[in-house]
């Protein structure tokens, strides 16, 4: 994995980061939000999109997200990402679904 970019960041409450994977040969986001309620989910959704429309400028037509869990995958496809179907091997070897979304 490349070095991080923070996309957008709120200390404490969320951060949106992109990074380079060479072995997906694609762009990841990352992802970590603290607080979560309804009128929280809808201001992430205008952030993603805002950060979308950023990496669209930069010629970035999709990325992918890792998973861990099943749970995970359930929490990105609220944000537009589907599963894949394919799995990665993580850093610490464990298996990690693959996810997408169009930009």
């Amino acid at each position: 994995m490349s070095q991080m970019e923070i996309l957008s960041e709120v200390p404490g409450d969320y951060f949106l980061g992109l990074s380079y994977e060479p072995t997906l040969q694609g762009w990841c986001l990352h992802t970590e939000i603290t607080h979560w309620s309804l009128s929280q989910y809808k201001r992430y959704l205008k952030i993603l999109s805002d950060a979308l429309e950023v990496l669209r400028s930069r010629g970035i037509v999709e990325v992918f997200a890792l998973c861990d869990t099943e749970k995970e995958v359930k929490f990105d496809s609220l944000f537009g990402f589907r599963d894949t179907g394919l799995k990665a091997t993580g850093e610490s070897g464990n298996k990690m679904f693959i996810l997408h979304l169009e930009v």
